[in-house]
């Protein structure tokens, strides 16, 4: 078994609790075979009867918790992995309880719960590739859910405007994101942040045609923006400017960064 021969073991162990059927540590090392082999039901029941021979054994919870929820009997997992995740001292089996948890809590759409653990797993595995992607998952779905709860309830309210404005931006879908931002001023002129995020898209898309320019020898904003969105070079900067203005009133410290990004371009706004 040392050298992954997993079948032969399997065989063995097999054999021994048909010659003594009543040894809890042998179903124990027969249940962990049967996990290695991916056969999991097996695992299950090798795991019920090394408990119901010997309570005490270790790392037995764990086996069973991680066993049921690959077998996609998330409720009855939940338990043994919610006490393998709080009390176990070895990382491997905390780490593999974790995420065991957080996909059995997803399944039975119980969001928050999976939410709750996924902030657990990045304290306790905080640069760990594999967390970090099953994570940013379990958030990625909650925060959709509530976006769409959002949109249900107040469809073309400014703060479902506002969502709509940061998601087109973070797309670079300009034209869009200006559309949404200016009807939250429509709603709300004395919006905080809008008048900056503006300012944030208007120099993003007057660095995007300095790049163009450079590149088609003068082709500019028409080589990358519609042509009902083309904007000239001189009512850009201005409108940056403005908006930098605007911004600073709202927050200082954020449209500083603005006004800077604007003195890194050499220049060209000023």
């Amino acid at each position: 078994m040392m050298h992954g021969e997993y079948d032969v073991a399997q065989q063995n162990f097999e054999t021994l609790i048909k010659l003594d059927p009543g040894i809890a540590e042998v179903h124990a090392m027969l249940a962990v075979i049967d996990f290695k082999q991916h056969e999991f039901a097996k695992t299950i029941h090798e795991v019920e009867i090394a408990k119901r021979l010997k309570a005490g054994l270790p790392r037995l919870g764990s086996l069973l918790g991680i066993a049921l929820s690959e077998e996609g009997r998330y409720a009855e997992a939940i338990p043994h992995l919610k006490k393998a995740f709080r009390d176990s001292k070895d990382k491997a089996i905390q780490k593999m309880c974790g995420l065991e948890l957080m996909r059995s809590y997803s399944n039975l759409n119980r969001d928050p719960d999976a939410v709750q653990v996924a902030v657990a797993m990045n304290h306790l595995f905080p640069n760990d590739p594999e967390v970090l992607y099953h994570t940013g998952r379990v958030y990625g779905n909650r925060a959709y859910e509530v976006m769409e709860k959002l949109h249900n309830i107040a469809p073309g309210s400014v703060w479902m405007l506002q969502a709509q404005g940061e998601a087109n931006q973070s797309r670079k879908d300009w034209p869009a994101a200006i559309v949404a931002y200016k009807h939250v001023l429509v709603l709300d002129p004395s919006r905080p942040g809008i008048h900056y995020q503006l300012g944030r898209i208007y120099l993003a898309m007057y660095r995007a045609s300095g790049s163009a320019q450079d590149k088609d020898d003068g082709g500019g904003l028409e080589t990358t923006f519609p042509v009902s969105f083309v904007t000239p070079m001189s009512r850009l900067k201005g409108r940056v400017s403005r908006l930098i203005a605007l911004g600073w009133g709202q927050n200082g410290r954020i449209a500083s960064s603005v006004i800077h990004s604007g003195y890194s371009l050499k220049g060209r706004l000023h």
